[in-house]
């Protein structure tokens, strides 16, 4: 069964859109846009999305450049598949490490830092590395 499903799911579907079943198929998929609310994964993102907007809040009370490199840092959280994943693994990585950066008085410079290594790679060795140079 695992085999006859991963036919249709393994390698990504390309939908001809020029076709008429292409674009049945795209009317059916938007039509189910009413569900979105009601999923799982929606209620995953709103409430890091709001735990992430406190953090910049709380941050701005303290150090305005330090929150500015917070907000930036959900750049890191895009696409679908592994790449969300690993965006919100690098994300959760560089908030867990905030707490130990807020009293230093370069933090939001860190913070950029710790941000861009987590964009230079796909496989998070520049992100490591970064991290224990702050821990």
């Amino acid at each position: 069964m695992r085999n006859f499903i991963g036919l249709f799911c393994r390698r990504g579907r390309k939908v001809n859109t020029t076709s008429v079943s292409g674009f049945l198929l795209l009317s059916l998929v938007a039509g189910l846009r009413f569900m979105r609310r009601s999923t799982l994964r929606f209620k995953t993102e709103t409430a890091a999305m709001e735990k992430w907007l406190a953090t910049v809040l709380d941050c701005a009370a303290g150090d305005y450049e330090l929150a500015v490199e917070v907000a930036e840092c959900q750049r890191l959280v895009k696409g679908y598949g592994d790449t969300h994943e690993r965006g919100q693994a690098a994300f959760n990585r560089i908030m867990s490490t905030l707490e130990t950066l807020r009293n230093q008085p370069d933090a939001a410079s860190r913070v950029k830092d710790l941000r861009d290594a987590a964009l230079a790679d796909e496989r998070g060795e520049a992100l490591d590395s970064a991290l224990q140079k702050v821990a």
